[in-house]
């Protein structure tokens, strides 16, 4: 696959000026993006793709553009290729391929698809049956988006960001959310499908916002325990030092006692011998 050396915008313009596909990458980290971009190089897709005057870009997840293009078309898996219509209507997203021939295949169809709009085109038929009328808009917001991406708001941002997070961080969501779109859906389909993977997005950032409190509620029991503990703890310190001080100066008042009383003693004993000694001499005298 040749990737187009300009910015989204200039990819957007020339693959209407051309009309033909626009091939976006959104390609990530890991084993799964080094074997789609080994599918996307191989002859087998490259060949058609050059021959139909396809557009290709590969796009970092995460990154600003990224964040850019999900806001027109929600990016729920990565890695992941889009297909778009010169119109703007995504032909095909593939999600994940167990083979080579596999993604050749939905690449074919895709192919084929835009080809069968062009000939209805030319036959008068400008619009795609049962496609809603902002859809043909979708690859001119994303100029547009692009040209403005300086100055784009942090809340956007954020969604953008979520968008991938939630994504990213669940496989069978994933699977749920993409792996089922073929090239024969019709827009409706499409917007379905659509629809169906942000509720999925907001019902697993919702059970994520769920967790988090109830970690967060679970944290505060242990340190109100702990607290609790401490100051336990510290009572029981407090009676054992006040018992052993009482002890202590009951030990001191024993100690006082005793020397009193052997002083008592030794007085007495004195006593006793002066009376004996002033008996004996008055005595001889």
């Amino acid at each position: 696959m040749r990737w187009f050396e300009g910015n989204v915008a200039s990819a957007v313009q020339t693959a209407k000026t051309q009309k033909s596909v626009f091939i976006v990458f959104i390609a990530g980290e890991g084993a799964k993006t080094e074997e789609m971009e080994t599918f996307l190089h191989s002859e087998e897709v490259t060949k058609p793709c050059e021959e139909s005057n396809c557009v290709a870009i590969k796009i970092a997840g995460g990154s600003n553009d990224c964040k850019f293009f999900s806001q027109i078309y929600p990016v729920v898996v990565i890695p992941s290729v889009f297909f778009i219509g010169d119109n703007g209507v995504p032909l095909e997203v593939i999600g994940e391929c167990k083979s080579s021939q596999d993604f050749s295949e939905k690449v074919t169809k895709a192919l084929e698809m835009q080809k069968n709009m062009s000939s209805l085109s030319g036959a008068g038929n400008t619009e795609t049956p049962n496609q809603p009328a902002q859809v043909e808009q979708k690859s001119n917001d994303m100029t547009s988006t692009e040209s403005v991406q300086p100055t784009a708001g942090t809340a956007e941002e954020k969604r953008g960001g979520a968008a991938s997070d939630a994504g990213s961080g669940d496989d069978s969501l994933e699977q749920q959310a993409v792996g089922g779109v073929e090239s024969t859906d019709t827009p409706a389909k499409l917007e379905e499908k659509v629809d169906r993977a942000k509720e999925l997005i907001e019902q697993k950032r919702q059970e994520k916002m769920q967790k988090e409190a109830e970690d967060e509620r679970r944290r505060e029991i242990e340190r109100r325990n702990i607290g609790q503990g401490v100051q336990k703890l510290r009572e029981q310190q407090k009676e054992m030092q006040l018992l052993e001080a009482k002890r202590e100066l009951q030990k001191d008042k024993e100690n006082d006692r005793l020397a009193r009383q052997k002083v008592k003693e030794e007085i007495e004993r004195d006593r006793s011998v002066r009376a004996c000694v002033l008996l004996y001499w008055g005595i001889i005298m």
